[in-house]
């Protein structure tokens, strides 16, 4: 199962529609165009180029990177990581549904997921620098795999209601609460080994 950061707006305007509605948005103003009907990234390439006519090339195949996932690789099960704006807090919560695309938005609520949120407004203080730097990425919607990310954050989950490191173990890589707000349904990725 992978991890992804997904921003709800650049200045995090979208967090209480992201939050209450139990979805994660591609947050593009006018990218009114059914991702899912797209068969490659030349494709996305020459609908943004055409809604967004002022933009530079570099900036148009950075927005690819980025939109592109959402529609073709977040699969079912996959956790999204959404840091707010609002409080030095992230949620946690996993994809329950498949890419959506809504013709009539509004804008910019064309492209969405439907999300189960796991964990819910857990501080930042609670998470290992290297997780931090992790979900820090200037990026709206990527895969977060840097500082081993994925394995440390299944180690986190797998630790949960450790509160004390044994001896000799080193600082928690996190420190979610005892309990998460609702179960995940995929446990193959709590239990899946990691490589270390």
């Amino acid at each position: 199962m992978a991890i992804w950061l997904i921003r709800a707006g650049s200045h995090g305007e979208y967090e209480q529609k992201f939050i209450q509605e139990n979805r994660v948005y591609v947050t593009w103003d006018g990218l009114d165009v059914n991702l899912a009907k797209l068969k490659q990234r030349v494709d996305l390439t020459a609908a943004m180029n055409e809604r967004y006519p002022d933009t530079k090339p570099k900036a148009i195949q950075n927005w690819v990177s980025q939109v592109w996932p959402f529609a073709h690789e977040i699969k079912l099960g996959d956790w999204v990581i959404l840091p707010l704006k609002s409080q030095p807090a992230i949620y946690i919560g996993e994809v329950t549904g498949g890419y959506q695309f809504q013709a009539n938005g509004p804008t910019p609520f064309y492209h969405w997921m439907s999300v189960k949120w796991i964990w819910e407004a857990i501080p930042r203080a609670n998470f290992s620098q290297d997780l931090l730097y992790s979900f820090g990425a200037f990026l709206t919607i990527c895969r977060i795999q840097r500082n081993n990310a994925e394995q440390g954050l299944r180690r986190c989950v797998l630790t949960v209601g450790s509160r004390r490191p044994s001896q000799g173990q080193s600082k928690s890589i996190c420190r979610l609460p005892t309990k998460p707000l609702r179960t995940a349904t995929s446990k193959n990725w709590l239990t899946t080994k990691s490589p270390n």
